[in-house]
């Protein structure tokens, strides 16, 4: 399951104007200024970016915080998994058969360099 944290304040800046949906009534609000670190609804509803986080999603359904992705070293990595290389293109998975991990685009197997020791991964 993904994590997602609440949102700070310069974040909060972004989110005026935006439209989300309580999770529990499915009552819809707008989100209509922010108060330092309070947000308030259309309403008048006024809460902190915990409980938006909590109890409101947007209309997609994605909760209303920032996802937060788990990076993974190398060495972290879990052979029955898939990656992402930070910064590369193409998606990182375990040959069995040559016992190394390979990068689907280039169609290449990830030789042990200090760049890929160093590099983050995100399981997909």
């Amino acid at each position: 399951m993904e994590n997602y944290r609440e949102f700070n304040n310069t974040e909060l800046e972004q989110l005026v104007g935006k439209v989300v949906r309580h999770k529990k009534t499915k009552n819809i609000y707008l989100i209509i200024v922010l108060q330092k670190d309070l947000i308030v609804l259309g309403d008048a509803t006024t809460l902190y970016s915990e409980y938006l986080l909590k109890y409101f999603e947007f209309l997609d359904g994605t909760p209303c915080g920032v996802k937060e992705e788990k990076t993974f070293n190398i060495m972290e990595l879990d052979v029955n998994k898939k990656y992402i290389m930070k910064g590369f293109e193409g998606v990182i998975t375990f040959n069995t058969q040559t016992d190394t991990w390979y990068n689907t685009k280039f169609l290449k197997s990830l030789e042990l360099s200090k760049n890929i020791i160093q590099a983050q991964f995100i399981e997909l």
